[in-house]
């Protein structure tokens, strides 16, 4: 199995952003997918992103849910017997989102010292 490490994008926690594969041969040739392959797409942490891949596999919905914090994505290529031919890895960092609203509070009323 070959590993690929690819480049990292940052969105805030209101944004979303795409990810893609091409594969290529050694000579920076696209290269179909041969049918009844497989891509896998994951992330490291739920609570701060979700992956929704397209039909082809080839490309997919990053998300962010609300948490902040930097995930994992991996995506696995597997051939029509589940074995893993290639596996590339990105990483996503989630930030705050600019200021929305401003919330006040007030404390419990106790006695002055």
């Amino acid at each position: 199995m070959a590993t690929v490490t690819n480049p990292s994008a940052t969105m805030s926690v209101i944004q979303e952003v795409s990810a893609s594969l091409q594969p290529e041969d050694a000579l920076g040739n696209v290269v179909p997918v041969p049918n009844g392959d497989l891509v896998v797409w994951s992330s490291s942490d739920l609570t701060i992103i979700t992956v929704t891949p397209d039909a082809t596999g080839l490309n997919a919905a990053i998300v962010a849910v609300g948490k902040v914090g930097t995930v994992t994505v991996t995506a696995v290529l597997n051939d029509n017997t589940g074995k893993t031919l290639f596996q590339a890895t990105g990483t996503v960092q989630v930030t705050v989102a600019g200021i929305a609203s401003i919330v006040m509070s007030f404390g419990t009323p106790s006695a002055k010292p």
